[in-house]
């Protein structure tokens, strides 16, 4: 009795509005459409839309990081864990199938010289790395010189606080971090870290007839970060990161090493440092996100084996580019135009050998002649890049 009541209702609806009732979109008039066959059986046909996200590569924070066995506090030291990499020589990071000069080593945007000291502790601070990724293939084409790897490190911003002054005391290292608001809009911090190995190294190693050193292990790094903020829109960076190792080894004149080789007497020693200095300005607007990078990046590299080799080699790189990404329909673009100039400046004097490096067969150097070379070039890159 109750289904006829509400059938009765909704024909007295119809009969009062017979032209203008309807259920959701759907019109109960005389002249609704009527699907066709075709129509239904399309409907029935099930879409699957495939939508593709940017592989970032492996990215991870610190706090992530600290938490992998053997990271010693060290967040970037805690990539010899990951699978596929190794450190070269104990300190140089290597994606499996390359070399250490294979990588490409980048700091909020701009290149940096190196991620590790000699004795592989990372050259940041830790309470300063805010993340880092690692890219190990398919990366972007702004990296189309690394044929190896990317390490991509991310330092935080410095925060809005009162004065904070940070110090770290080790058996190997020391470091201060001092952090402060500047004004309501701007901030800063400074962060320098000292090997202290090369204080007491000697008395570990005890009295070596075979060789003393003429300079201890000894190496340092420094960060420095400046934040200004013009509007919610705006922001301004001005950043300096640096670092330096150096070691030196003098062999007695009677030590095995000498005996075998004449050529070794004297020091043998490594030294290298980089400075780089750089600005970045962000803007966000209706366009998108527009980021403007200018950056200055100083490499030394001094190398000298006894009679066997001396090398001292200086680049210095300039980068100018501008980056803008912005949403479309189906994704992010991204465009950008990249200058850069490279000048290198080297001289290297010592013996020719001619090695056989296919079955690493050296002949004693004091077979071979000497050399000299001292040269200076400058190279121009330029790059344009669209990425959808």
């Amino acid at each position: 009795m109750s289904v006829v009541k509400r059938n009765m209702s909704l024909a007295g609806l119809l009969l009062v509005c017979p032209d203008s009732f309807a259920v959701g979109s759907v019109s109960l008039t005389d002249s609704a459409p009527v699907a066709t066959e075709e129509e239904v059986q399309e409907s029935k046909i099930e879409r699957i839309r495939v939508v593709g996200a940017k592989d970032s590569g492996l990215e991870l924070s610190s706090t992530k990081i600290l938490k992998v066995p053997g990271a010693g506090n060290d967040p970037i030291r805690a990539i010899e864990s990951l699978p596929g990499v190794v450190l070269a020589n104990g300190f140089a990071p290597v994606v499996r199938g390359s070399s250490p000069n294979d990588m490409y080593y980048q700091s909020d945007g701009v290149p940096v010289g190196n991620v590790f000291h000699i004795d592989s502790v990372s050259t940041f601070h830790p309470n300063l790395i805010q993340s880092f990724e690692l890219k190990t293939g398919a990366w972007e084409s702004e990296f189309s010189d690394s044929i190896g790897g990317v390490i991509d490190t991310r330092l935080r911003d410095p925060e809005l606080q009162d004065v904070t002054t940070t110090l770290d005391l080790s058996f190997l290292r020391a470091g201060v971090l001092v952090e402060s608001q500047l004004s309501d809009d701007s901030a800063f911090y400074l962060a320098f870290r000292q090997s202290l190995i090369h204080l007491y190294i000697e008395n570990i190693i005890g009295d070596e007839e075979e060789f003393k050193f003429q300079q201890a292990p000894i190496n340092n790094d420094y960060q420095l970060k400046y934040l200004k903020h013009f509007s919610d829109d705006n922001k301004l960076v001005l950043q300096a990161t640096g670092s330096s190792d150096e070691v030196g080894l003098l062999f007695a004149d009677d030590s095995t090493e000498v005996l075998q080789n004449p050529d070794l007497k004297g020091e043998i020693g490594f030294e290298q440092f980089y400075h780089n200095q750089s600005l970045i300005w962000t803007n966000h607007s209706q366009h998108g996100e527009t980021v403007l990078t200018l950056n200055r990046l100083e490499q030394s590299a001094d190398l000298i084996i006894g009679q066997i080799l001396d090398l001292d080699a200086v680049t210095v790189d300039y980068l100018a580019k501008i980056k803008n990404s912005h949403s479309v329909a189906n994704g992010e673009l991204s465009m950008g135009i990249e200058l850069q100039n490279q000048d290198v400046e080297y001289s290297v004097s010592g013996k020719v050998q001619p090695c056989n490096e296919e079955f690493e067969v050296c002949p004693p150097s004091y077979f071979s002649p000497s050399d000299f070379e001292q040269n200076r070039l400058s190279i121009n890159f330029y790059q344009a890049v669209r990425r959808i």
